[in-house]
């Protein structure tokens, strides 16, 4: 571990990985004015350990220094892991799980961000020589091995917590206050630019150079729609001209650039145009590349259908949106958004859904069987988006609840219509027990209907 003023989450945490830990090392900046040496000390006092300060010149070095050491002072363990001091291990968690096989073992991390998981390799053989490179955003440097397979993925996870009101190194340095907050993306940019200095074409540093400039601005101002002025054009200038250099011809077309980071510049550079530039026409652009790309990601087609919906373009929308309702959720290794699945996917596809059912007079049997998946789309979506902090992520309350009372608004309208009398304009919202047909022919539809829980006749 590396630590900064982090006596606090080594109380709380340190004590959890006990069981799983023969040894531990820990480089503190030399700069730490808590009792993090000592709250290491204390939380594992039977665990053999070894601590040592040193100057901060960025992440990477400071973990190649603790790879360096841990060798040195702890030759014979036999793997070595390497963690955040805010990270809490999940039970159930086993060194059972390890073997000698394999040169690095996969371990899922639960983003702070509360949407997002990633992989991380951070478990490796414990040998000479591992080092990290870049001084932020430091990635492992791992070298196959002849004799071994590669990696291995391990039922373990962690969470990363950050408690308010919680003594750490995200709220103590420089005034941060959190980990997504301006000040700290100004730190993260000052490091970045020191990287771009040595390695000036590299992309790995040019996509967090513009994703951050991006990530800042909502820190600063919040997400939405914002006043142009000189600083925010800054902002946005540096965002878009980083992602660009980084989506250059020949960092897509190379295989050793990351893959999963050359989609996620093209999800952030569409998202700039359509919030921050206002450019419909280079928003659709660089998001429909970014589902050529990557055709099972569900966060481009959100994204561009609600482009086409807020145009006016609903059927377009609809033909981008139910491509993703047909695929089934397939956790990736970077920026895993499992909310913007099983939360924004359904809202969005039944909001376009709605907008299409509108354009119409009236539900007859060959659009019932879209509203009733429209419907129960909507209501997946309330239960799907359950947190706290983000809610619906992409809507506000106001158009869900707006949703809700257009869809009742189509079936009375279209029960009365039928009948005269509108009595059965609660039988299709009242959905339980039942089911629609695609014949038999339409596997898409089955496929799409089958993933979101809608009975098959």
């Amino acid at each position: 571990m590396i630590a900064r003023n982090e006596e606090e989450n080594f109380r709380s945490n340190l004590p959890k990985w006990e069981h799983l830990i023969d040894g531990i090392v820990v480089v503190i900046d030399a700069r730490t004015n808590d009792r993090t040496a000592l709250a290491v000390t204390e939380a594992l006092p039977d665990t053999p350990r070894w601590l040592f300060y040193y100057e901060f010149d960025g992440f990477g070095a400071a973990r190649t220094r603790v790879f360096q050491e841990a060798w040195r002072k702890f030759p014979n363990m036999s793997h070595v892991l390497v963690a955040d001091p805010d990270w809490e291990p999940q039970p159930p968690m086993s060194k059972a799980d390890l073997d000698f096989d394999h040169v690095v073992f996969q371990f899922k991390i639960w983003d702070r961000n509360a949407h997002t998981t990633r992989m991380s390799e951070w478990l490796l053989l414990h040998r000479p020589g591992l080092a990290f490179t870049y001084r932020l955003h430091e990635q492992l440097q791992v070298t196959a091995d002849s004799s071994l397979k590669m990696s291995k993925k391990l039922p373990w996870e962690v969470r990363e917590v950050e408690v308010p009101g919680r003594a750490s190194w995200h709220n103590t340095q420089a005034g941060h206050g959190h980990s997504q907050s301006f000040n700290r993306y100004l730190f993260d940019l000052a490091l970045l630019e020191r990287d771009l200095a040595d390695l000036p074409d590299d992309p790995h540093v040019l996509y967090y150079l513009g994703a951050s400039h991006l990530a800042a601005l909502e820190a600063l101002l919040g997400r939405g729609d914002h006043q142009v002025t000189p600083e925010t054009t800054k902002w946005i200038d540096g965002g878009v001209g980083y992602l660009e250099r980084r989506l250059a011809d020949h960092h897509v077309s190379n295989e050793a650039v990351p893959s999963e980071e050359t989609w996620a510049a093209m999800r952030w550079l569409a998202y700039a145009y359509q919030n921050f530039r206002q450019n419909s026409q280079k928003a659709e652009y660089w998001y429909q590349r970014c589902v050529d790309f990557d055709p099972a990601r569900a966060d481009c087609p959100v994204f561009l259908a609600k482009l086409y919906r807020q145009v006016g373009l609903v059927d377009r929308a609809w033909e981008v949106i139910s491509r993703s309702l047909a695929i089934s959720f397939e956790e990736r290794r970077f920026s895993n958004n499992f909310y913007i699945y099983h939360c924004s996917l359904p809202l969005e596809a039944s909001l376009t859904l709605m907008e299409l059912l509108v354009k119409d007079d009236s539900i007859d049997s060959s659009s019932s069987q879209m509203f009733i998946f429209g419907w129960k789309l909507l209501q997946l979506s309330k239960t799907s988006c359950n947190s706290s902090s983000l809610g619906y992520l992409l809507e506000s309350d106001e158009v869900v609840e707006a949703a809700d009372e257009a869809y009742r608004g189509i079936i009375s309208q279209s029960a009365k219509a039928q009948d005269g009398r509108g009595g059965s304009s609660e039988q299709l919202l009242d959905f339980d027990g039942l089911c629609v047909s695609t014949n038999g022919k339409d596997t898409g539809l089955t496929r799409m209907f089958g993933n979101w829980g809608v009975d098959l006749c």
